[in-house]
């Protein structure tokens, strides 16, 4: 396989002042495989796009496919909207870290390998964690915060 992930960025926007927009004049978007630690980044570069006189519609989906045979630290940061962390029957995952401010969060770990930490910070918006038949590969620290939202929990163990 001649890659570490796949990545498919779907961008919808309409409303006012958008004729004669691109994606690019609202966001950067980079993968930097260079070195030993490969990094997607989105970075909002308007303000524009948290003005709601300007917007009708607006929607970012971001579905990130990993490598299996791959152990991937995850780190997703986002100012608003939800993030969702599915990890599926028999993928190993390092690190994982969301960081949300205003939004939901997502952890769905399945029949996976968990070698590393799990940390999740939300400002405003709910948690929610579904784990099945988990491994631990060492002791793994839990560290999920929420200021102000609803924690839901559901935790199966083999």
């Amino acid at each position: 396989m001649d890659y570490f992930a796949l990545i498919d960025v779907d961008i919808v926007m309409s409303g006012a002042k958008l004729a004669q927009k691109s994606c690019d004049d609202y966001f950067k978007i980079s993968w930097n495989t260079s070195s030993s630690l490969a990094n997607f980044t989105i970075e909002i570069i308007s303000d524009d796009w948290f003005n709601p006189s300007l917007w009708l519609k607006k929607e970012v989906n971001i579905i990130v496919n990993l490598r299996k045979d791959i152990v991937f630290d995850i780190n997703a940061t986002v100012k608003k909207g939800n993030v969702k962390i599915s990890v599926p029957w028999g993928a190993s995952v390092n690190n994982v870290e969301v960081n949300n401010v205003n939004g939901n969060i997502l952890y769905d770990f399945d029949n996976c390998v968990i070698k590393g930490n799990i940390v999740g910070n939300i400002t405003e918006g709910d948690f929610k964690l579904k784990s099945y038949n988990v491994e631990c590969t060492q002791d793994v620290n839990w560290t999920l915060n929420n200021d102000g939202g609803d924690f839901n929990m559901s935790l199966s163990i083999s």
